[in-house]
């Protein structure tokens, strides 16, 4: 079946085009909006920050392909969504609620550059995140279950590092699962995704070597967030002052004594009891007295 692009045009009676502007795709800079104002100008949608075009309002041409219509679960309900691909790697950069001559048009966050080649060529975005022809970025994770927090390693061709926090002392089927889970509320948060749903494991679910899909999100966009949070001097992680996980980001790990130092290597070490000391972890009590 041929593809269909979808060019739309609209105030056409308005001749002063001196002031339109180009956006390109920020994956391969193929051109996909024209528009009379600057994008970041645009209302912003509260559940996803896609820039909000209203087509009888604007002038604009789209250059887009249909993709493929999905549904969407929101607060309250569900979504129906009519994608709009990029015409040449074929990534989702739009949407909109109605199949034909929508009223708005939504364009994803982070899917546009105002230059034509701010892509995988100048991001160099690693192999290890690619995008896939049904618009979502396959991301491949190498995780290693250990200490008390989760942490990203590094990034490279190969993989994404990954550290998750141990939780094999729930038992080995309630850990497992509690483990997956913490890594994938992390990438979630890390990516700054809208809802769980837009993350999944694809292939590799019980090992150490996982496949993600990852929806909505360009995959240069997913790299500079990735690198973004490597580059936090506080590490993210979900521990509470007791060891518990939580949801919280960007806490310091408890019980480090450094202020330039985060991590395991900087937790207090337990001191073993001694005959002298049989409670080292206890206050010390004043000279003379008896525990």
């Amino acid at each position: 079946m041929p593809k269909r692009s979808t060019h739309t045009y609209a105030s056409e009676e308005n001749e002063d085009v001196s002031q339109l502007l180009v956006y390109y795709c920020l994956y391969c800079g193929e051109t996909a909006l024209i528009l009379d104002s600057a994008l970041e100008n645009l209302p912003k949608r509260s559940t996803d920050a896609s820039a909000v075009l209203e087509t009888k309002t604007h002038m604009h041409k789209i250059m887009l392909e249909k993709g493929e219509q999905k549904l969407i679960k929101r607060n309250g309900g569900y979504e129906q969504q009519y994608r709009l691909n990029c015409s040449k790697c074929e990534l989702p950069i739009a949407y909109q609620s109605v199949k034909e001559t929508p009223e708005y048009v939504f364009f994803l966050d982070g899917s546009l550059s105002a230059q034509p080649k701010v892509s995988f060529k100048q991001v160099d975005v690693p192999r290890c995140i690619q995008p896939t022809a049904s618009g979502a970025v396959k991301l491949k994770v190498h995780t290693t279950i250990e200490g008390p927090r989760c942490i990203i390693n590094s990034v490279d061709d190969d993989c994404l590092r990954m550290t998750v926090k141990d939780c094999s002392h729930l038992g080995e089927e309630a850990g497992d699962k509690k483990q997956k889970e913490l890594m994938m509320m992390f990438l979630q948060k890390t990516l700054g995704l809208a809802g769980k749903h837009q993350i999944k494991i694809d292939m590799g679910a019980n090992m150490k070597t996982k496949i993600l899909l990852i929806d909505d999100i360009p995959p240069a966009t997913v790299y500079e967030r990735l690198q973004e949070v490597m580059s936090q001097k506080t590490k993210m992680g979900f521990v509470d002052i007791h060891g518990r996980a939580t949801a919280q980001l960007f806490e310091r790990m408890p019980g480090t004594e450094s202020e330039e130092k985060y991590g395991t290597e900087n937790l207090r070490k337990k001191q073993k009891p001694t005959a002298e000391n049989p409670f080292p972890d206890q206050p010390s009590l004043p000279s003379g007295a008896k525990r």
